[in-house]
């Protein structure tokens, strides 16, 4: 069977959870400063030929794109229990164990991250990204783990072992004490934005980001708050118009939304935010809804 060629980096079921009516969304290109001219469907945005092939025994497989497959699979049953639950109070505790998996997954897996993973995992020993060996000595598999290191195969597969070594590392119950899930009402601002960057973290430089204070958005109409130790102050209109901004700065190549007008519209807003100081002012401000207990 020929191998796949169109690969997701951001699932297409997300996609369509900040789709409007019609199954569509606008975009928003980045690099070259416009709005398509065209709405287009989930399947034609936020992927790269070929992301995930690889050659193996010199075929080419796309081995990697079915494991990313079975998980999406399974995730996004759970994601549509998350969206259609209106009372997220009742979101069981399964599907937010997939939620949190799916988050640690994404982080690693959409292009703007790629150079960073490299750095890491050629900072990492063998045992670091979860894998081990009862049948050889730790300089061995630290020597193999060396030879490996730069194979575009073996960082994909890395990526997986690190971030499912994360999420078992977490303690789960404590996690799930973390996460509040915002619910906009019907006919409310409700426009949210979706880069291809889309885990908002209050500290960059984590490499554990299950442990961390992150908001990620997970339709246009929920958004998730993950946030260790401090409770959630009233959220307001304001808050989700700067998680959307800071969804359009962090975003490499596109974002994109349901309302052309409103994508538009915080475009221009982020025009203002033209440094570093910045930046990080309109984030400690997003992250602001946290309360110190």
């Amino acid at each position: 069977m020929k191998p796949s060629e169109r690969h997701h980096y951001i699932p297409e079921f997300v996609i369509k959870g900040f789709a409007s009516n019609d199954g569509m969304v606008s975009v928003y290109n980045i690099s070259k400063h416009k709005l398509e001219p065209l709405r287009k469907s989930p399947k034609q945005i936020m992927f790269e030929w070929n992301r995930n092939t690889f050659d193996l025994n010199g075929k080419k497989s796309d081995i990697v794109e079915k494991m990313y497959g079975r998980q999406e699979n399974e995730m996004s049953l759970a994601y549509k229990r998350i969206l259609e639950d209106h009372n997220t109070s009742n979101i069981s505790y399964f599907d937010l164990f997939q939620l949190l998996y799916f988050i640690e997954t994404i982080h690693w897996r959409v292009p703007s991250q790629d150079l960073k993973v490299i750095e890491l995992i050629q900072r990492l020993s063998f045992e670091d990204i979860g894998l081990y060996s009862k049948n050889s000595d730790k300089n061995t598999l630290n020597e193999v783990f060396q030879k490996y290191i730069n194979n575009p195969l073996f960082i994909e597969l890395a990526k997986l072992s690190k971030s499912i070594k994360n999420y078992t590392s977490i303690d789960l119950q404590k996690s799930i004490k973390e996460m509040y899930i915002s619910s906009i009402p019907k006919n409310k601002i409700g426009f949210s934005l979706l880069g291809d960057n889309p885990i908002i973290l209050e500290n960059d430089d984590t490499n554990s980001i299950l442990k961390a204070n992150l908001i990620y958005p997970i339709s246009k109409e929920k958004i998730l708050y993950k946030n260790n130790g401090t409770q959630i102050r009233q959220l307001t209109a304001d808050d989700q118009v700067s998680i959307d901004i800071l969804t359009y700065l962090q975003a490499k190549k596109m974002v994109c939304s349901a309302n052309p007008d409103y994508l538009i519209d915080i475009v221009n807003q982020a025009a203002i935010y033209d440094s570093k100081e910045k930046i990080k002012y309109l984030k400690n401000k997003v992250f602001s809804v946290f309360k110190k207990t």
